[in-house]
């Protein structure tokens, strides 16, 4: 009789345990569970700045709606780029989407901050909503060679949350992934098809 009551009394001291236990625990794995989420879309989030700054660099794609060359007259780009505005912020947010992140309230921003002795502040923003905006030339097209290009990408922190931990964190809190490439766009080289007029004689130095 005595063993049996000792029994029924550990099973009521197990049961106590495990309610003290469980919301811990539970708040526990949904942390871990949390925290991996925002691990993920961080690496998606820096995989499509990176992506988005190799193609800036290339200047084969427009990153702001100004397609003004700073030299003059209307820049046109080759296929694949569509010559449509904003290419380069579009490409990042449909990457995301196709990886399964909400881009709801995300922006791209690409900024060409110039080259030592040719500071730059060129820079253009695409929201998700639709709208972009931009001041100076555009970042990627009118880029020179070696003009620093920074690629920023922010999403709400809201949009990634898996569990009622974000009640904790403040509503205005974002994610954000950042590139820095260096514009490899070409260096005009321009070449004379002026025929010289005197003709090399046999006094004249070799060339």
């Amino acid at each position: 009789m005595i063993r049996i009551q000792r029994l029924q009394t550990r099973r009521g001291i197990a049961a106590v345990e495990m309610a003290v236990l469980a919301p811990v625990l539970l708040v526990l794995l949904m942390g871990v569970w949390e925290v991996g989420k925002v691990i993920q879309v961080g690496n998606l989030m820096a995989d499509a700045a990176r992506e988005a700054g190799r193609m800036t660099a290339s200047g084969g794609y427009f990153a702001s709606n100004n397609h003004v060359s700073p030299s003059g007259g209307t820049i046109t780009l080759n296929a694949p780029s569509a010559n449509a505005d904003f290419e380069v912020q579009k490409k990042v947010l449909v990457r995301l989407q196709a990886a399964g992140v909400d881009t709801t309230g995300g922006t791209v921003t690409v900024s060409n901050l110039g080259a030592a002795g040719n500071a730059k502040a060129w820079a253009a923003t695409y929201a998700a909503s639709g709208s972009g905006s931009g001041s100076g030339y555009d970042p990627a097209v009118a880029a020179d060679q070696l003009d620093q290009i920074v690629v920023t990408v922010t999403l709400p922190y809201q949009n990634v949350a898996m569990s009622p931990l974000h009640w904790f964190i403040g509503a205005g809190t974002t994610l954000t992934a950042t590139a820095t490439w260096a514009s490899m766009r070409d260096i005009p080289l321009t070449i004379s098809t002026t025929i010289p007029s005197k003709p090399l004689q046999a006094t004249d130095p070799l060339p």
